[in-house]
């Protein structure tokens, strides 16, 4: 059952994973070229005073491509399964909701996952090419965030999908706002060093909203 729900879940999304990785994939590659043109044209001196004296990172660029990819990932999943009442039916299969919707959703994740981690290395492949280590580094710490930011983005609005009444995903959609601009708020390298436990805490905690709006689908919750 577990595979077969999988399979659904990758015909679905097949095309929209490979537009959220070669999307991230492109825009790198632009901004590389970019970078590599400023280096010809003003010199490393120039470049080095920019990046450690003036604290701008210039791969800056793809603060939001991680959120437009988890956002887009999780309408693609979720607004069919709910406009066209295929979640109903799918939370009736012979299965545990719980497996269901976790199964619906780590396919989801991973597919992100999967696609920020090449990314990642990409990026950071290119700016080693660049940048000495202790750059890199800087790099790391600049961002992560914006990774678990699109994470974020995912849960969230899968918990915004799912809620059945329309008032509640109004409010719902504000608090994820508030909670993920929180990822997006600065580009200066190391701005986000005490905010790792956030981090993780915030998907986390997202996950289980979830299940709460899950449960009120399951039972019929409808708009006062």
């Amino acid at each position: 059952m577990i595979k077969a729900l999988l399979y659904k879940e990758w015909i679905k999304l097949r095309w929209v994973f490979w537009l959220v990785l070669l999307g991230g994939l492109l825009i790198e590659l632009y901004l590389f070229i970019r970078v590599g043109r400023s280096f010809r044209i003003a010199g490393a001196g120039h470049i080095w005073d920019v990046v450690v004296n003036r604290n701008q990172f210039l791969f800056a660029d793809m603060r939001f491509w991680p959120l437009v990819a988890g956002s887009a990932l999780a309408l693609m999943q979720f607004i069919p399964e709910v406009s066209m009442k295929r979640l109903k039916l799918t939370l009736h299969l012979p299965m545990d909701e719980g497996r269901i919707i976790l199964t619906m959703l780590g396919f989801g994740l991973l597919a992100l996952m999967l696609a920020f981690g090449l990314q990642l290395c990409v990026l950071l492949g290119g700016i080693s090419h660049f940048f000495a280590a202790p750059f890199v580094a800087s790099a790391i710490s600049t961002v992560i965030p914006w990774y678990f930011g699109g994470l974020s983005a995912y849960l969230l609005i899968a918990f915004v999908c799912i809620e059945p009444s329309w008032i509640r995903r109004f409010v719902n959609s504000l608090v994820g706002i508030i909670l993920v601009q929180l990822f997006f708020i600065s580009t200066v390298p190391g701005a986000y060093g005490g905010f790792s436990g956030a981090m993780v805490f915030i998907p986390m905690v997202t996950l289980l909203w979830v299940f709460i709006s899950v449960f009120r689908f399951k039972i019929g919750v409808q708009d006062k």
